[in-house]
């Protein structure tokens, strides 16, 4: 990164060690998300609505209204998103790699 940097930049001193601070606030916030947007809405789906399901079996008699339609359906949008995401993002980088500063390096 730092020859990045214009020659007259002074003491200007870049590190690129990751701050343990950061990586840990990053973490918790992963961490976090995961939980709410995943958990939660695979939880919501396997909270049986007893009087829903009494009403709209009252005249049939075997077979039941289970949840775990809903759950793989949770789950399979879930891998997608991460896999397209994985995707696109490695892309970027590919991409990234190719492209140049966005200013002329020989002054």
């Amino acid at each position: 990164m730092a020859w990045y940097l214009p020659s007259d930049s002074g003491g200007l001193n870049i590190s690129s060690l990751p701050d343990l601070r950061i990586l840990l606030f990053t973490f918790a916030v992963t961490i976090f998300t995961g939980i709410i947007f995943g958990l939660v809405p695979a939880m919501q789906t396997t909270k049986p609505n007893i009087s829903g399901t009494l009403k709209d079996q009252a005249g049939v008699v075997g077979g039941g209204h289970h949840g775990s339609g809903k759950a793989s359906w949770v789950a399979q949008v879930t891998l997608s998103f991460c896999y397209w995401s994985r995707r696109i993002f490695v892309r970027s980088l590919a991409n990234l790699r190719n492209l140049g500063p966005g200013f002329p390096r020989k002054n």
